[in-house]
């Protein structure tokens, strides 16, 4: 079955830029992901309570997509060694491939 390799985290940061400049493309990305948040508000003339149902909707769902996120990354930086996984450009249809789930992959 599955395991997570802890050797595949060190060193976290394998690129050849500084840790500031990784960490912010990576917080660039995230933020881009999140993009179109605002867009949860817009039925809110169609909703009972809209300044709790909608605020509470909006950090559940921030949250959830959060963990998945958080969740699949660790996934791919568990089980795909660092040298393989820095030339991938699609890791998670990587990750796919090696564990046999090539239905899903495609």
């Amino acid at each position: 079955m599955f395991y997570l390799n802890l050797d595949n985290f060190v060193p976290f940061n394998v690129s050849t830029e500084s840790n500031l400049s990784a960490i912010t493309s990576a917080t660039t990305l995230t933020l881009f992901a999140f993009l179109g948040l605002e867009c949860a508000t817009i039925p809110s003339g169609n909703v009972k309570n809209p300044e709790t149902t909608i605020s509470r909707a909006t950090i559940i769902g921030t949250l959830l997509t959060t963990g998945i996120y958080i969740a699949g990354t660790v996934a791919v930086m568990g089980l795909i060694p660092p040298s393989i996984l820095i030339h991938s450009d699609s890791p998670l249809l990587m990750l796919l491939h090696q564990s046999g789930a090539k239905v899903l992959a495609t």
